[in-house]
């Protein structure tokens, strides 16, 4: 059997992002991660977020929203057309 790249697609992807060091003096805070998912359960991709804490400012909201319309597009395109 031969595999054909171009025949694959990407039915889930995962971001880890450690993206800033803590934003606090407090000495057993280590910072902030988010884990960013994709899933599919035949509607098409949705969005998992995993985290146990993540802080964001206001003037960034949009920013990060971008990012998760831009993961679900990856997802999206690279469905295969049959």
């Amino acid at each position: 059997m031969k595999l054909n790249l171009s025949e694959a697609e990407i039915s889930n992807i995962e971001f880890n992002y450690y993206y800033q060091d803590s934003d606090s003096c407090e000495s057993n805070n280590c910072g902030q991660q988010l884990v960013i998912k994709t899933d599919d359960a035949g509607g098409g991709p949705f969005i998992i977020i995993e985290t146990e804490r993540w802080a964001i400012d206001s003037d960034g909201i949009d920013d990060f929203c971008d990012v998760l319309k831009n993961i679900v597009r990856i997802v999206e395109d690279s469905k295969v057309v049959r």
